[in-house]
């Protein structure tokens, strides 16, 4: 946590215009908030209805797909700028 709230929050900045910098935090703090609420709650439906093993492997699965969603249509803003000469 101390090291991906910071890192996240500094990404949202560097991907939003500096006049939609409050709602772009907003939006991200709300998102936020649903997960680590939700998180466990889910997390406690998958282990309730499997073993922890197989609730383990489901929550790997899923972050690994996020990290490649993440991945291939999040762009990196400072690169972006050196391609286009700015």
């Amino acid at each position: 946590m101390a090291s991906v709230t910071p890192v996240t929050t500094a990404l949202v900045a560097d991907l939003v215009k500096a006049g939609r910098m409050g709602s772009a935090m907003g939006v991200f703090g709300t998102i936020w908030d649903i997960g680590e609420s939700a998180g466990p709650i889910v997390a406690g439906f998958l282990i309730a209805r499997m073993s922890y093993a197989h609730s383990f492997d489901i929550i790997a699965l899923l972050l690994v797909a996020a990290a490649l969603i993440f991945a291939f249509t999040v762009s990196d803003p400072e690169r972006e700028m050196k391609q286009s000469g700015e």
